[in-house]
């Protein structure tokens, strides 16, 4: 392996989020020196990704980090189905071949959290406001060009650049990748919001009713919960979702959800 320039780190990670922060933190607790950078001058308020599995839990332990991710978040030990009012059967997590059966269901805005403060007890501190424009690699490295928040250049010196920014993000750009295959799916209205429910908190819940339109709740600590629901092909581009709408698509499914304030609204 080639190394980095005297002074410089051995792997530049570019993106911090969850993916980014795991690769940093497991190459800076074996000594390895990294560099970390994003984009975005502050983190995401946007908590896309909520539930962590048995092999992302078995990750997280060997880090050192299990513990605070479990105080934080709910401990999900199987799925619930739902039908016209009636609980069809439950699935449970306890026949996966992990120590950790079961998942938690955190927002990813904690779980960035997390990782980012135990980063900085390894000595890592991301650098924001940091964008990556490209690259150059030979046999002796890769030379990142990186622009500063205040305009000024930098071509970092590193054996190794690790692209966690995203599938359309500039590293996969930059080496004339993309994400291969095509998706045609259904749509989706989502919500990470306060809600009132009886629902038990330890599954996820999947609602069956009425005809094909599916509602899945996904509890959280506290009154924290994330709703989707399947809405039509043919609904309008740019409508734009509101607290009402999921209200009204959580009552067609008959999921028994009381929705009381929003944290974040999207369509995907």
């Amino acid at each position: 392996m080639a190394h980095a320039q005297s002074g410089q780190p051995d792997v530049l990670v570019v993106g911090a989020g969850p993916v980014g922060l795991v690769a940093a933190a497991d190459l800076a607790r074996r000594g390895v020196a990294v560099r970390i950078i994003d984009t975005m001058p502050e983190p995401t308020n946007e908590s896309r990704a909520v539930v962590l599995h048995a092999r992302s839990l078995e990750l997280l332990d060997q880090l050192g980090v299990l513990d605070t991710i479990a105080a934080t978040g709910v401990k999900t030990t199987g799925a619930q189905m739902h039908a016209s009012g009636t609980v069809l059967g439950r699935v449970d997590f306890d026949t996966i071949d992990s120590p950790f059966n079961y998942s938690i269901t955190i927002p990813q805005t904690d779980t960035e959290r997390i990782l980012t403060e135990h980063l900085a007890a390894l000595g890592v501190e991301i650098e924001r406001g940091v964008t990556y424009t490209g690259l150059e690699q030979d046999d002796t490295g890769v030379r990142a060009s990186l622009t500063h928040p205040d305009g000024s250049t930098e071509v970092a010196h590193v054996a190794w650049l690790v692209g966690t920014d995203g599938a359309k993000g500039a590293v996969r750009h930059s080496l004339g990748l993309k994400l291969e295959g095509v998706f045609k799916g259904e749509r989706f209205l989502m919500g990470d919001v306060d809600a009132d429910y009886a629902h038990e908190k330890e599954s996820f819940h999947i609602f069956f009713s009425p005809g094909d339109a599916v509602g899945m709740l996904f509890p959280m600590a506290g009154k924290r919960v994330r709703v989707i629901c399947q809405i039509p092909e043919d609904t309008p581009e740019d409508r734009e979702p509101t607290l009402e709408w999921l209200q009204q698509t959580v009552n067609e499914r008959e999921m028994d959800v009381t929705l009381e304030s929003a944290r974040w609204l999207t369509i995907f």
